[in-house]
């Protein structure tokens, strides 16, 4: 009875742990990386940054049918933790739903996502590669970045048959 109860502490544990972990992380690093513009005097809010080292797996715009006739809210951007116990930001998914299987269209590794003002602090030693992930992490998981992430897939996937190379 009591190996009973302590297997179902074990399992409860086990789930409240794993569903509370991402959630943890992600806040924790909005407080290191608010800690860490307050520190180096910067606004997160106003940072830029580029996500032009996303890597397409096909060429956009596309003849395919998915993705030609996929509406904004067809895409879906996933983020890519390395652990399920630890997570660390690993990258961001960009994926196409429509039609019967979803499309892996792109994807953002993070230590791709680069910051302009930070990689200026990071060469002159006011930040450090650590310092720079976080930051980069938090900006990339940020609802607002994610949100200008998909618009720019969308306006990528637009076909237009005057823009297509003849």
């Amino acid at each position: 009875m009591d190996y009973a109860l302590l297997l179902m502490n074990i399992i409860a544990f086990t789930i409240v742990f794993l569903i509370t972990t991402r959630p943890m992380y992600l806040r924790s690093l909005r407080v290191k990386a608010d800690r860490t513009a307050k520190r180096l005097g910067l606004s997160l809010n106003e940072l830029v940054y580029s996500y032009e080292q996303m890597v397409f797996f096909t060429a956009l715009p596309s003849h395919l049918p998915q993705l030609k006739l996929a509406e904004k809210q067809d895409i879906l951007l996933k983020l890519d933790y390395h652990s399920m116990f630890f997570p660390r930001l690993k990258g961001v998914k960009v994926i196409v739903t429509k039609g019967s299987h979803p499309f892996d269209l792109a994807y953002l590794p993070i230590k791709d996502f680069r910051l302009p003002a930070l990689d200026r602090l990071s060469s002159e030693s006011h930040l450090t590669d650590r310092e720079y992930l976080t930051v980069s992490s938090y900006i990339a998981s940020n609802l607002q970045t994610l949100y200008e992430i998909k618009d720019e897939v969308f306006h990528k996937m637009q076909f237009k048959a005057d823009q297509m190379p003849e």
